[in-house]
């Protein structure tokens, strides 16, 4: 029965992960909750001042980055190719954001260094707990036959440095001429904040699309939803029109988020019953289990008791034709039995 304990766990956990991914895809909603006039929040009667234009645009800048590290937490720890362990350095650029979000501006500049190395300790920790856990050596391989873990890896450590160039437009710069185009800031403040915003996206589709095509699980659908929506976000925020981010793209991809919850709930359905059945027959070969073994252990236990009989005769003096006989006749009928 403890397989099938098992199996039932392992469903559970499979929709604990595919709730997970539906409540993190909608977690940036939560900014619009919040008043776009304050500048401080107040928690447990301490007085936060973030430095940014509003509690709305710190909270869902806060919302994203934890939006991001939700994700590729998952990648990292249910991923089982090679590259994986490259997410560590992303891991690593995500926390360090974090803890640059909650630092005061008026210290920023001084504990920079400080943040950065919290940060890689932090995430350190989090690869080694992931490794301990490895069941088989993921971190030798030969490079023609896993070059494409080597492209991913490259494309994963990748981001976070390109990010860090965009860093390097100065503030207030509008359009920027790269080669023979000429890139426009749009409906945002200027190029960098533009950057920016993608990068943070880039964030959560790249590594979900490698998830993605990774897992074969059912519950990887789930994992359409937020690739889908950042989508849509960010064709929402390349319109020169654009008043508002991340607020009403859901509304806008309704379609295809409908018909990926239907597909999820027809693959949930189907797990659920497949379980089940797992179940059943897992019940029914233990009881199966249980009946060959206490018959072996009664055959076991008659030769046992043959054994001892026999050699009881054999101290007798006197042996008679009779009695070994009828042992040998018990010791036949039993070795007929189908066992």
């Amino acid at each position: 029965m403890m397989i099938a304990t098992s199996n039932s766990n392992t469903f559970r956990k499979e929709i604990f992960l595919a709730l997970l991914i539906l409540g993190t895809s909608i977690i940036l909603l939560l900014h619009l909750l919040v008043s776009e006039e304050l500048t401080t929040i107040t928690f447990l009667g301490y007085v936060y001042e973030h430095g940014y234009n509003g509690n709305q645009t710190f909270v869902w800048i806060l919302l994203c980055h934890f939006q991001i590290l939700i994700f590729n937490v998952m990648f990292l720890v249910h991923s089982r190719r090679r590259y994986r362990h490259a997410i560590v350095v992303v891991l690593l650029w995500i926390i360090y954001n974090i803890l640059v979000i909650f630092t005061p501006r008026s210290v920023l500049d001084e504990v920079r260094a400080v943040l950065l190395c919290s940060a890689l300790i932090m995430t350190m920790l989090l690869a080694i707990a992931v490794a301990r856990k490895e069941k088989r050596k993921l971190w030798t391989f030969k490079f023609p036959k896993h070059r494409s873990d080597v492209f991913f890896a490259i494309v994963l450590i990748s981001m976070p440095i390109l990010e860090v160039i965009s860093y390097s437009i100065p503030i207030g710069v509008r359009e920027l001429n790269v080669m023979r185009y000429t890139l426009s800031s749009i409906g945002f403040p200027d190029i960098g904040t533009l950057f920016s915003y993608l990068f943070l996206k880039v964030f959560i589709v790249i590594p979900l699309l490698f998830f993605f095509f990774e897992t074969k699980k059912w519950w990887k659908y789930a994992l359409l939803i937020p690739i889908v929506l950042t989508i849509f976000q960010i064709k929402t925020a390349l319109d020169p029109n654009l008043v508002h981010l991340d607020s009403n793209e859901m509304f806008e991809a309704a379609p295809f988020l409908v018909l990926v919850l239907l597909v999820l709930l027809l693959l949930s359905n189907t797990a659920y019953y497949q379980s089940k059945m797992k179940q059943l027959y897992q019940g029914t070969y233990d009881r199966l289990e249980l009946v060959i073994q206490k018959r072996f252990r009664q055959r076991e236990l008659f030769l046992t008791k043959s054994k001892d009989k026999w050699e009881a005769l054999q101290k007798k003096q006197d042996l008679e034709e009779e009695e070994l006989l009828q042992l040998k006749q018990h010791l036949e009928q039993e070795l007929q039995k189908q066992p």
